[in-house]
């Protein structure tokens, strides 16, 4: 996953969701993950990066961070979930889920 990439992340029709995985052993690969994460919520929505709320002032970033990266050491993956932009984003062990706002 790169941070200036939405090609990364794969619509799924079925779930109506936005997709991507990443390498879940690279402790380097936490910066890109959350990078990515703005990146395509600014391309779903439709307006450039630079015209989104910053992810910092939503999420303890450093923390989420710590959380991917640091996983190897404990017995279970963690899930973090929160909204952004009006979109859900769940991050599992080697996979980032956006659920982009419903279209009323």
């Amino acid at each position: 996953m790169t941070h200036d990439s939405y090609d990364s992340f794969r619509f799924d029709e079925t779930t109506g969701t936005y997709r991507s995985e990443y390498d879940a052993s690279s402790t380097a690969d936490a910066e890109r993950v959350l990078l990515g994460i703005a990146s395509a919520v600014a391309k779903i929505r439709g307006v450039p990066v630079t015209e989104s709320t910053s992810l910092s002032d939503v999420v303890a970033v450093e923390r989420v961070a710590h959380l991917i990266a640091d996983r190897q050491d404990r017995p279970e993956s963690p899930v973090v979930t929160f909204t952004y932009e009006e979109s859900r984003v769940t991050i599992t062990d080697g996979e980032v889920v956006i659920r982009p706002p419903s279209e009323t």
